[in-house]
């Protein structure tokens, strides 16, 4: 990232960098409420059942499911297993559809065994990060960056003061939803 900004190795500015791609990291896992977005691990949930052959899942992308019971008495015994030939996983919407067994109406009747997250981190995700930082840098030096809007009859040009609107948008793609709109 130095080299990209044209900062020389070994300084200072280097270090500060450094802060900076791991402020800017830390920001787009607390802005899209992923902890998993940067490592696949594996993740034990209990989801309350609805009556329905659907389940979203919390975290996405699905790299596998181990197990899904089915359980309202919460023993999650081998009898409530579901068959691995009765759901199907839709990997990248975090959705689980059963085929026959319905996730029944109640508290934590459902335990879901599965890993998440991207062993490698998507392209326009470290291409944001950057972006970021760059923006973070360049404002710090002074520079007048990240243009908003230009009115030209006055002359009036708005800068960015937050997260740029190009790095909102690519992250916003990868918001996992709970019920809260952005």
């Amino acid at each position: 990232m130095a080299n990209y900004l044209g900062i020389p190795s070994g300084g200072t500015e280097e270090t500060e960098m450094d802060l900076m791609i791991n402020a800017a990291s830390q920001w787009a896992l607390e802005y899209t409420d992923r902890s998993t977005i940067v490592r696949n691990t594996s993740l034990t949930e209990y989801y309350d059942g609805d009556n329905t052959r659907t389940l979203i899942t919390r975290s996405k992308p699905i790299n596998s499911v181990v197990s899904i019971n089915i359980d309202t008495a919460w023993a999650y015994g081998s009898d409530t297993l579901v068959s691995a030939s009765n759901y199907t996983v839709y990997t990248s919407y975090g959705m689980i559809k059963t085929v026959s067994d319905v996730f029944l109406r109640w508290p934590n009747s459902v335990k879901l065994v599965y890993d998440v997250g991207f062993a490698t981190i998507p392209w326009d995700i470290q291409s944001a990060v950057k972006e970021l930082v760059r923006f973070w840098y360049e404002r710090g030096t002074g520079a007048r960056v990240g243009v908003r809007s230009v009115n030209v009859g006055d002359k009036n040009i708005t800068y960015e003061t937050d997260i740029p609107a190009s790095v909102k948008r690519v992250m916003d793609q990868y918001v996992l939803w709970r019920g809260i709109v952005r």
